[in-house]
């Protein structure tokens, strides 16, 4: 990746003129690494969340819903949420995060993802936990045309790093917002 970075940055600063019309730089020294037919590539991540993990984290979330006394850590309820629509429908972390309730259509039981990496509109149907999950955010939401809003100010959740970090600490786990895909 660093040199994936850095070849960018140097064909930016090639590609830049000073005001006497010459290059700040005429070559990229990261070509050397093409030129050598060196692999740059990174290996693909291959970690998930196991049927055991995933019973922990079920488990975590329904129990601090069920019983009010049970230890909260620090985890709100939209964090819960937040990470359990993720767990349920396998959607990444901004497609989730920039979820508008005018894309939830609970008359056809379907959400609509808009901004999708490949650029096509993606229809998800919404089950009976996923329905669930929805009315609790929405009693959290309240008037935001998110479903997820921002703590502070207008928009949407921007960052959830902490929340998943309290809920790893509660569930001794260590997973990643992309393992639950």
């Amino acid at each position: 990746k660093a040199f994936r970075y850095l070849s960018a940055i140097m064909n930016f600063a090639k590609a830049d003129e000073t005001a006497g019309g010459h290059r700040l730089i005429t070559e990229n020294p990261c070509d050397v690494i093409k030129d050598k037919k060196f692999k740059r590539t990174s290996p693909a991540r291959k970690s998930y969340l196991n049927e055991g993990a995933i019973s922990i984290l079920l488990e975590y979330a329904y129990s601090i819903r069920m019983h009010p006394q049970a230890p909260q850590n620090g985890v709100t309820d939209q964090g819960i949420n937040y990470v359990l629509l993720l767990l349920l429908t396998g959607l990444r972390k901004s497609e989730a995060m920039s979820m508008k309730w005018a894309d939830v259509d609970h008359n056809r039981d379907v959400f609509v993802i808009h901004d999708t990496k490949n650029g096509i509109d993606h229809y998800i149907p919404i089950s009976l936990d996923v329905k669930t999950l929805l009315y609790r955010q929405k009693i959290i939401a309240g008037s935001s045309e998110w479903v997820f809003p921002a703590r502070y100010g207008q928009g949407h959740m921007t960052e959830p790093k902490s929340q998943l970090a309290k809920i790893n600490k509660s569930v001794n786990l260590d997973f990643t917002l992309h393992d639950l895909r």
